[in-house]
């Protein structure tokens, strides 16, 4: 985790003093989470992706559009909204989702709906897993959860249905 701290004031390029190009060659999977923190730029973003493995999931609040090349975007509903620029509703969800996808040029779209479950978009028809349990309980850290778990799910050799299935 490389987010922590006043990266504000970290220098320019900080991403090459920590190794990331090297690291990232040795892994089969990354999960970039961005909150704001500004930790990976889209000029940081551009160098990485060089050397980055076959699967680099984006878990970004807004910048999804600046990192392109990822093979995933999770954003959750109010995420995405905030991308697509328009209002989400459950009538409109199949249409919006694939259009994002579109939008910002990944190959997959996991939409994270909370206690609704998850939406898979990229695999042709979209995909839509409902929450486990029962009642469903959104927790605090779930959707970090789901990114992390369809990450390494993929990293693995997972088919994209199998891992937003294994996320859930």
């Amino acid at each position: 985790r490389l987010d922590e701290g006043d990266l504000g004031r970290a220098p320019r390029n900080w991403w090459r003093a920590a190794g990331l190009a090297q690291l990232f060659k040795r892994q089969d999977g990354v999960l970039i989470s961005d909150y704001g923190y500004g930790s990976v730029t889209s000029e940081a973003w551009m160098r990485m992706r060089k050397t980055a493995p076959a699967v680099v999931v984006l878990d970004s609040r807004a910048a999804s559009a600046a990192y392109p090349g990822v093979t995933a975007i999770t954003p959750n509903w109010s995420e995405a909204e905030a991308l697509l620029g328009d209002e989400i509703t459950e009538n409109t969800l199949d249409r919006a989702g694939s259009a994002l996808r579109k939008k910002l040029r990944v190959p997959f779209l996991l939409l994270k709906r909370g206690p609704a479950g998850l939406s898979l978009f990229g695999t042709g028809k979209p995909f839509h897993v409902p929450a486990w349990g029962d009642p469903a309980v959104d927790v605090t850290g779930a959707g970090d959860s789901v990114a992390a778990a369809f990450t390494l799910a993929l990293a693995c050799g997972a088919e994209p249905l199998q891992a937003a299935i294994l996320a859930n």
